[in-house]
């Protein structure tokens, strides 16, 4: 596992260093003073995680946004700030940073990057029931664009859906609330025999709300 932290506050470095290495002494760490130091790593090397300070000198912000939209989930980044900033959060999603963080970092935040690095290692099994086949598709194009890997595959009934779980395994179900079938709550209580997968049951509002988002 490899982590780049891209600072100009040397002792801020350290401190993050630290941090990561309380949580997991083995962790590779490399570091940047600026940007061209940053870019340099970021294309000579893989790292699991790039940390960059909102004010890192000699940052190329478009160098920086095609690597951060590499590979097939994008790269995992956070924003590093000095002091709360009133739209962190906004800035941090227009960039598709995973999160922003306020220095110095704690030890919950450095946890919690080091189990997402673990979740994006592997991907998720998710499995979609419902009757339209359109928005299955919808939901998995969505599923397959996210930050993080899923693997989504398809039902198009509950019996279907028992009939799979019953030989495969999955950690999601995402599931129609009325199946051409049976409705959605009788296929989680069938599917449940077989599995203890995290079950979510849309509301019969979901095919207009997905179909919403979809035509933008």
């Amino acid at each position: 596992m490899a982590i780049l932290v891209a600072d100009a506050n040397a002792e801020d470095r350290a401190a993050i260093r630290k941090q990561f290495h309380a949580l997991q002494p083995s962790l590779q760490i490399r570091e940047a003073s600026n940007g061209d130091e940053a870019l340099n790593a970021l294309q000579s090397c893989v790292f699991d995680l790039a940390l960059v300070s909102s004010t890192l000198p000699k940052l190329k912000g478009l160098a920086f946004q095609n690597w951060a939209a590499g590979g097939p989930n994008g790269q995992l980044f956070g924003l590093l700030y000095n002091n709360l900033h009133m739209n962190w959060a906004l800035i941090a999603d227009r960039i598709h940073a995973y999160d922003a963080f306020i220095k110095p970092l704690k030890a919950e935040a450095a946890d919690n990057l080091l189990k997402v690095i673990d979740r994006r290692r592997e991907a998720t099994p998710v499995l979609i029931v419902g009757g339209n086949e359109r928005l299955r598709r919808i939901v998995s194009t969505m599923l397959r664009s996210s930050r993080f890997p899923f693997a989504p595959s398809e039902a198009d009934t509950g019996r279907v859906a028992v009939e799979t779980v019953s030989t495969e395994q999955y950690s999601i179900a995402i599931i129609d609330s009325k199946l051409p079938d049976m409705v959605g709550i009788e296929a989680v209580a069938r599917m449940s025999r077989y599995s203890t997968m995290k079950n979510i049951l849309l509301s019969d509002s979901w095919e207009r709300s997905i179909s919403s988002e979809a035509l933008g």
